[in-house]
């Protein structure tokens, strides 16, 4: 996590005040067009779309750098994905202060704002870190939105780790069902990476993009709170009178307050509960899944080859389960299986029913033990009642 974060506040820097120059410098000719009648909001949204091509041209590039001088572990995407999500929360920022103070006061708040908290609230320094974050008291809420560079540090750190192997003592592969993910350093009080996602700890070299959407929601609702500040300050420079004064001169517009307050509202609570929120554990359901589709596939391959049955489509071998539904179950037998062929969890279940294997109409060269063997690999799973794998017993 030192890499990106030594990167990323030069970025900071050199995008928070590029953007915020965007209004800064045409704060005055702002003014006046206002006060001559032209639309504000249409200029607001302009400069927003300006500011924001503007800056994520220039920070692909940043990014485009950053990957070239030290070769991302994870996938390339990583990097162009975080730097274009801090670029955007950087340039709402940039956009919002212009809007409730003065202009040659901007660029020393501005940079004063995002050093102070992209250091102390980023996760990357002591004495406030990831741990401390996930604490679940007021610093979680405080670094999401005052920090700038949290959801950027933690989303590279993570990715990288998590394309480390197993053995490393940070991942795990999706086949280990069995095993606490609590175990592993993701999760370790040391680094607390993505302790609201227990997925995280799967071994992927994709990356990890969970606090993208936060990232995005955030910078939102900043831009929002311009919109707001737009309209809410300064308002005798675009000789308008205060806010309050139109609330009593007119009831319709004490109505349009209370309902852009209200989108505030709606947006913070929004972000807030993206970035707070549990995410399910499905390593488990995927370990299972990917576990039986395989043991599936081998055994219906195995089952074709046993009854010569190899011009047959794959989708039309348990058909021959059906096939023996009415057969005599006298003649039923039983394989025991390896020991560790199935997880504990279907081993330790009473065997299921089986289906008879003997079929007059079936060569009589076929070994009945073989074939019993894969019957019982392809419905273990499914027939055991218990099984914690999204399927019913019917299926």
């Amino acid at each position: 996590k030192t890499y990106p974060w030594q990167f990323v506040l030069i970025a900071v820097f050199l995008v928070g005040w590029g953007g915020s120059r965007i209004l800064t410098s045409k704060q005055l000719e702002f003014f006046r067009e206002t006060s001559s009648g032209y639309d504000s909001n249409a200029y607001l949204l302009a400069v927003n779309i300006m500011a924001t091509l503007e800056t994520s041209v220039q920070i692909v590039i940043v990014a485009l750098i950053a990957a070239m001088l030290r070769e991302p572990v994870a996938s390339w995407g990583v990097f162009f994905a975080h730097f274009l999500a801090m670029a955007w929360t950087v340039v709402s920022w940039s956009l919002l202060f212009p809007m409730v103070m003065p202009a040659e006061n901007v660029s020393t708040v501005l940079g004063a704002f995002f050093a102070f908290f992209g250091l102390l609230l980023s996760g990357a320094v002591p004495p406030i870190g990831f741990e401390a974050i996930y604490a679940g008291d007021i610093v979680e809420h405080l670094s999401a939105w005052l920090s700038v560079t949290r959801f950027f540090l933690e989303g590279m750190a993570a990715s990288e780790h998590r394309c480390l192997p197993e053995q490393s003592g940070w991942t795990v592969s999706e086949e280990s069902i069995n095993f606490d993910r609590a175990n592993t350093l993701m999760a370790y009080n040391r680094f607390s990476y993505a302790r609201h996602d227990p997925n995280a700890t799967l071994y992927d070299c994709r990356g990890w993009y969970w606090g993208i959407l936060p990232t995005i929601c955030i910078g939102i609702t900043v831009r929002y709170l311009g919109f707001l500040a737009m309209h809410g300050f300064n308002r005798g420079k675009q000789t308008k009178k205060p806010v309050f004064h139109e609330i009593r001169k007119d009831g319709k517009c004490g109505i349009l307050v209370v309902v852009l307050l209200l989108g505030l509202v709606g947006l913070v609570a929004l972000t807030t509960w993206l970035y707070t929120r549990d995410l399910e554990a499905d390593y488990e359901y995927v370990g299972i899944e990917k576990w039986v589709r395989t043991a599936l596939e081998q055994n219906l391959t195995e089952l074709r080859e046993t009854l010569n049955l190899t011009d047959w489509n794959i989708s039309d071998i348990p058909n021959l389960l059906e096939m023996n539904a009415d057969l005599d179950t006298a003649a039923l037998t039983r394989v025991t299986l390896p020991t560790g062929e199935f997880p504990d969890e279907f081993m330790n279940q009473p065997d299921p029913t089986l289906v008879p294997i003997v079929d007059p109409n079936v060569d009589p060269n076929v070994d009945p033990d073989l074939l019993n063997g894969t019957l019982r690999a392809l419905m273990s799973a499914a027939w055991n009642g218990t099984c914690e794998c999204p399927c019913s017993e019917q299926n």
